[in-house]
């Protein structure tokens, strides 16, 4: 091993958050490859999947540098959100719902717009129409020609 700055490679630490970045970078390239990112200082959109190939290749070129222990470190990153991507298990579909969910408040809600069909027969009658509810409480509609009702 050659020395680098007085210290064995082994001797070296080895700082940062690279590995998981790229990590991340790779896992949002393979599941949403067509998201687009800004690059910052030019308003120019590179998609994930590319951007991620752009890097990974960049790093590729890296281990032939001085710091190749960098370009490992961001190889593996790649290769564990890979794996995790591939390992990972798939999430389950969510249940339909089923035709009419009883909630615990739907019967008082049911009673309140029974209640409220029952007045408004009352207030109806004395306006001199009548108006029909079945036992919902929805209108039931006799006669659909009927434009007087509307007057």
């Amino acid at each position: 091993m050659q020395p680098h700055a007085g210290f064995s490679a082994g001797a070296i630490s080895l700082y940062g958050c690279f590995g998981g970045i790229f990590g991340l970078l790779v896992a949002i390239g393979t599941l949403y490859g067509d998201v687009q990112f800004m690059l910052f200082p030019l308003p120019i959109g590179i998609k994930a999947r590319y951007l991620a190939v752009i890097y990974g290749l960049i790093t590729v070129a890296m281990l032939f540098g001085q710091q190749r222990m960098y370009a490992f470190a961001q190889l593996g990153g790649a290769l564990a959100g890979l794996f995790y991507i591939h390992m990972a298990p798939a999430p389950r579909p969510l249940a339909r719902p089923q035709r009419e969910v009883v909630r615990p408040a739907q019967p008082l809600l049911r009673w309140k717009r029974r209640r409220a069909a029952r007045k408004f027969e009352v207030y109806m009658r004395s306006q001199g129409r009548t108006v029909r509810f079945d036992g919902q409480g929805r209108q039931l509609d006799d006669d659909p020609d009927d434009k007087k009702r509307w007057n």
